[in-house]
């Protein structure tokens, strides 16, 4: 259960994207996507049961920073506990698609991948502990320049059906960005 949380709080802590405009260069999308992303965040996660009840709340420190030039951008992950995961972000142009390369303290590794002008990144799909095979898919949205929601869904069948995951993350810059 811990690792499930520390995956899912892993991926939804690194996915933001900032409103695409619609016929922009790819490159510049993409560009202004991480400019967007860099700067320190409070994320909110907060889990529900089945009848929709707030079950468990939690928190950490987003520090998103440039790794290489302004391409490469690293979060930093600090939850309560002093848990850190580390996660890479970029933009491939050849391929016109944003990802992110995240790893958790027991190395485990999530790849996701997104187009730069929707609002959606789907991780490759990985084998669970108990034998089966799963993908996870965000969506973003209330997306401000200072804020931005994000909803988890997750299928089992290799992409082919998805199911809403019993989760919502708010993402609150600490240093409000202006103009």
């Amino acid at each position: 259960m811990r690792r499930t949380r520390i995956a899912i709080a892993l991926v939804l802590s690194v996915l933001s994207l900032p409103p695409a405009a619609e016929g922009q260069d790819p490159g510049k999308l993409a560009q202004a996507r991480l400019d967007y992303l860099v700067g320190s965040w409070d994320a909110t996660t907060e889990f529900f049961d089945a009848a929709g009840d707030i079950i468990r709340t939690d928190t950490s420190l987003d520090v998103i920073e440039p790794l290489i030039g302004d391409k490469v951008l690293m979060t930093t992950v600090i939850t309560p506990d002093g848990t850190i995961r580390k996660t890479m972000r970029f933009y491939d142009q050849a391929e016109e698609r944003y990802y992110e390369i995240g790893v958790g303290e027991a190395g485990d590794v999530w790849i996701l991948s997104g187009e730069m002008d929707a609002y959606v990144t789907t991780s490759q799909v990985r084998s669970t502990p108990d034998g089966g095979r799963v993908m996870v898919r965000f969506t973003h949205t209330n997306i401000e320049p200072n804020s931005f929601d994000a909803f988890m869904e997750v299928s089992r069948d290799e992409g082919e059906t998805w199911t809403r995951a019993n989760m919502i993350q708010r993402m609150v810059r600490r240093t409000q960005k202006t103009g």
